[in-house]
């Protein structure tokens, strides 16, 4: 019994669609070749093909050679800085997004401030208008900053130097509550009473006691996230980080140094017996490990003047100021500019 062949025409193409796909195929490279030749390419082009939209099908146009030779420092070395990354580059943040927080933090504090001295109307007046000076002089320095460095073509050594240039202003921007940037803390001087004053200074001394007591806890919960530690082991270790250590400025933020790390930093000077006292030889062993990592921190604070002097204890203060010694609130060093 013969069976006759299975019918194929269904792989084959008909004479009508090959000679459409051939001119498809013609009418596509066409409009490459066009948009490479045409002289008015600026970059990648996305070229429509076979009637297809773009977004379903699409192809590149190398035009590389041709934008290399218009744009001389066009390359794949090269890193153009639009304004976006400048922002980030100093503030950390997009510039709508630093501008509306410092400006919360200036009504928190004057908030703060008159909770702390009881501010009259005027005063506060007095200290929003100091607000919106320290705002309106962040918004010129980004301007400055923008006209100088945004907009160009750098290689890549260059915009490593560009980065650097850019740390000091990012440190000059970055700011804490009232610390020595800021325009209210220079103002509260020429317009707070005498009463007002003792009361600023009481308020301002505890609130630098609970966060230097701060960096110590966050340092000591960090520890112990890898050495479980005793009760009087870690009071032991509290009290090497409160005699030993200084308090970490602010400012190391701009460093990218958070203050807890800063204070376990400090300790690799400390002689190894005072932690052997109370720490059994494992527990050692392990906080070097920890110390160690961190112990090129130190030498950056200190070059960078972030590291603040010690209050002194609230009964020594209290004997000096009845001795008539002249007590000065400690405030954040200026950082180098």
């Amino acid at each position: 019994m013969r069976f006759s062949p299975r019918p194929q025409t269904s792989r084959l193409l008909s004479p009508q669609s090959t000679v459409r796909s051939r001119w498809m195929l013609v009418t596509s490279i066409f409009t490459v070749l066009s948009a490479a030749g045409s002289g008015l390419a600026q970059g990648p082009r996305v070229i429509s093909v076979n009637g297809q939209p773009p977004e379903r099908r699409a192809v590149l146009v190398d035009i590389e050679e041709e934008t290399r030779q218009q744009d001389p420092n066009h390359g794949g070395n090269q890193f153009q800085l639009t304004v976006e990354q400048l922002d980030y580059w100093i503030f950390n943040n997009s510039f709508e997004m630093a501008h509306e927080n410092h400006q919360a933090l200036i009504v928190l504090e004057i908030a703060q401030l008159d909770a702390a001295c009881d501010l009259s109307a005027e005063q506060k007046q007095l200290l929003q208008l100091a607000g919106a000076g320290e705002l309106q002089r962040q918004a010129d320095i980004r301007t400055v900053l923008q006209a100088r460095y945004a907009g160009r073509t750098y290689d890549q050594n260059k915009v490593g130097e560009v980065y650097q240039e850019l740390q000091r202003y990012q440190s000059l921007l970055h700011r804490r509550s009232l610390d020595s940037k800021s325009y209210l803390l220079k103002l509260l001087p020429s317009i707070l009473d005498p009463s007002q004053t003792a009361r600023f200074e009481a308020w301002q001394e505890q609130r630098h006691r609970a966060e230097y007591r701060a960096q110590i806890v966050g340092a000591i919960a960090d520890i112990e996230k890898q050495i479980p530690l005793t009760i009087t082991q870690r009071e032991r270790l509290f009290e090497l980080f409160e005699t030993q250590t200084r308090p970490v400025s602010a400012a190391a933020a701009a460093q990218h140094i958070n203050p807890s790390v800063g204070r376990m930093a400090q300790l690799n000077d400390v002689p190894a017996d005072a932690f052997q006292a109370f720490l059994q030889p494992p527990q050692w062993e392990i906080l070097q490990t920890i110390f160690g990592a961190w112990r090129g921190y130190a030498r950056v604070l200190r070059e960078q003047n972030l590291l603040l002097d010690p209050l002194p204890p609230p009964a020594q203060r209290d004997a000096a100021e009845d001795a008539g010694e002249p007590h000065n609130a400690p405030r954040e060093q200026e950082t180098p500019q």
